[in-house]
This record gives C-alpha cells, sequence and structure tokens, in this order.
C-alpha cells in the first residue's frame, strides 16, 4: 500500500515544529485511501473520529465527515473553523474536486486565519480524469521554506493522514512495512480495512476517540456511516444522509430543530437513527472480526516454524476461519455500497442471523 503523507516534524501530540515555532493543532484524527492504480473501479475511503474541540470546549460525537455536492470533506485544527467552511461547502455543493479546494481556499480566507492556525482539510471529490484525493492548506502552515500564508494551497496524492493520531497511525505502518507485513488491496473491503487499521492505532492519542465515521466515494455515488452517538452538523447533512443511505425522506429544514416539526417525524427519525445504527454496529463488528482473525493467522504462522508450532491441520482451519469472516464483510461492504433500505436491512438480518447460531455454539 502507500503509505500516508503527514504534516512536517511533530513533537509528540503537542504539535509541529517550523522553524523552530511549535503549531498547536486540535484533537483529531482524518485519513482518506485512494484505490490502486491496478483497481478495476476507482474508489477513495475516507474515516474520520469523532473528538472535535473549539477554543475552551470538546465534543466527543461532533460530524468530521461531510458530504458536500457531490464530494467528501474532512478537517483538521478548530472545530469551528471546520464546520463553517463545511457548511459553506453545502451551500455551493460542488461538482468536482478543484470547485471544493479553491472555495475552501476562499471561504478560510475571510477568517482571518494565520499561518499558527494550523488549519487543514482533506478532500475527495471527482475530476474530468477519474476520482482524486487533495489535502488542503488553508493557512501556508507547510509552506517550502517554513510557514508562510502566501504559499495556501492544495496538492494531491494517493493518501492522506492527519491529525494528532497520525503520528501514531505512521509509527504502526512504518514498523509494519519494517517487517514485511502486507495488506491485501484487493477490493473496497479491503481498503476499508487498511483505513480502519490505521485509524485504530490513531486512537491511542489521547486527543481522539473509536466512533468512527466512514465513507466511500466511487463513480456510482457516496455512501457514508457515522457512528450512532454522533450529532450531524445541521438537518440538512441528517437528511441527506438518510436519503443517501436508506432512500428515505425527511425534512432537511432548519425549522425541524423547532419540537413541533420535530415531533411530526418523531418516529421517522427514530427508525432512521437505530436502523443505521444497527447497520453501523454489524459493520464495524464484523470489521473487528476480520482484523481480529488476521491477527490470529500470523500468530498461528509463527507457531507453524516454532518446534512446539502449529500443524498445516490449524493453518488450514484458521484460514478457513479467516475467509469465512472475509466473506460476511464483503457482503456488508456490498450492502454498504449499494445502499438502499431494502440492501441495509438485508444486511442486518444476516448479522442478527449469525450472531443467533454463534450464541447457540456458546451454550453448546
Amino acid at each position: 500500500m502507500v503509505f500516508p503523507h503527514l504534516p512536517p516534524h511533530r513533537d509528540k501530540d503537542a504539535g509541529i515544529f517550523l522553524n523552530g515555532v511549535l503549531i498547536l493543532f486540535c484533537m483529531t484524527y482524518i485519513g482518506a485511501l485512494k484505490s490502486p492504480k491496478t483497481a478495476k473501479e476507482q474508489h477513495i475511503v475516507c474515516i474520520a473520529d469523532s473528538m472535535s474541540s473549539n477554543q475552551y470546549t470538546k465534543s466527543d460525537n461532533a460530524q468530521k465527515l461531510f458530504h458536500v455536492g457531490d464530494c467528501l470533506i474532512m478537517g483538521t485544527g478548530m472545530g469551528s473553523y471546520i464546520q463553517d467552511t463545511a457548511v459553506h461547502l453545502q451551500g455551493k455543493a460542488p461538482t468536482n474536486i478543484e470547485d471544493a479546494a479553491n472555495e475552501t481556499l476562499k471561504i478560510t480566507d475571510t477568517m482571518g486565519l494565520n499561518e499558527k492556525d494550523g488549519l487543514a482539510f482533506i478532500i475527495a471529490g471527482p475530476s474530468s480524469s477519474g476520482l482524486h484525493l487533495v489535502s488542503v492548506d488553508p493557512t501556508g502552515i507547510r509552506g517550502k521554506n517554513g510557514p508562510n500564508y502566501s504559499e495556501r494551497g492544495f496538492v494531491a496524492a494517493d493518501s492522506f493522514f492527519d491529525g494528532s493520531g497520525a503520528p501514531h497511525a505512521s509509527t504502526y505502518a512504518a514498523l509494519a512495512a519494517k517487517i514485511g507485513k502486507t495488506f491485501p488491496r484487493r477490493s473496497i473491503a479491503d481498503d476499508i480495512m487498511i483505513s480502519y487499521t490505521l485509524a485504530s492505532e490513531g486512537a491511542t492519542d489521547t486527543g481522539v476517540n473509536r466512533a468512527i465515521q466512514l465513507a466511500v466515494m466511487t463513480p456510482d455515488g457516496i455512501s457514508t456511516l457515522y457512528q450512532p452517538q454522533v450529532n450531524p452538523l445541521n438537518p440538512v447533512f441528517r437528511a441527506r444522509h438518510a436519503q443517501d443511505m436508506l432512500g428515505v425522506r425527511i425534512s432537511s429544514e432548519w425549522e425541524l430543530e423547532k419540537v413541533s416539526k420535530w415531533m411530526d417525524q418523531f418516529e421517522v427519525l427514530g427508525l432512521v437513527s437505530s436502523t443505521l445504527g444497527e447497520f453501523y454496529h454489524a459493520l464495524i463488528t464484523d470489521i473487528e472480526r476480520v482484523k481480529s482473525v488476521r491477527e490470529s493467522c500470523t500468530y498461528v504462522g509463527e507457531k507453524f516454524f516454532s518446534e512446539d508450532g502449529a500443524t498445516m491441520e490449524d493453518i488450514e482451519r484458521i484460514k478457513g476461519i479467516r475467509e469465512s469472516r472475509e466473506a460476511d464483510l464483503k457482503k456488508d461492504v456490498d450492502a454498504f455500497m449499494k445502499r438502499g433500505l431494502t440492501n441495509i436491512r438485508a444486511a442486518i438480518t444476516r448479522y442478527q442471523g449469525r450472531r443467533k447460531e454463534e450464541m447457540k455454539a456458546l451454550e453448546g
């Protein structure tokens, strides 16, 4: 795999040292991974945690991954700046990545930022040559010769990971490469596994939590999924998520915040929330199951070469478990990408049926 692009040298979790100046950055983990050039169909996986901060407060359930127009955007830095940028792009509804990146620079230029603010964004979106990924530097913090506001802009790459959790993910990726550990990249499910694994390492940072927000972009559309406790930034983002994933229409009006309007759609909102929450639990559990069995395969493989090692029967057994769990995850991801109430409910039913059988096995 292509390992993450990271900001300049970081001093533990404190910030970025540039020209001897400590640039503080806020709690976060955001990452995006573009499909390999050998993939039959392009895709981009985006992932974020749910911890956010403003000047004096922090939140553990903030929306940090935004579907705006035909693009996805995530940010690291002061939460209010990121949210204002997301709302601005929501109104502009960009249809390509260049417009999204330029609009991000345009709105942030009105915020009175300077090089020490350390604000940064990752944007995924389409262009005339397919799907692309860019990192937007709205303050010039990564200037060629040090921070320089005049050097604000954006660059493209195949992967970006940023925020206070990124160094932990980078350390893990570097160690994995050093010992020869490989990450298969045969499908969207594999790239979700890579992104989730790195995000899990990022969550070892005290400024990052494990409330995952996930999105996958393909030429056919965008799928998004949020940890159930995450609060949508506004009713428009909530309505779009319900429409995109389930085909269910709920009010996108700001007046929905009024109690009378909210009560009118109380049952629908509850069903949308519980359905997407159940699917989130199923998908994340199956990701964890694959992650666990892959680690077990490594353990059994190492034991095979030791004096009191595993047998070929042990090898085949753990391989069979791995293949079964990977097949379950692939079905989840297929439902995630196809979207729609029928597909999502079918995935939940499969998961619940499998868990029921597993509980029977535990009972003996």
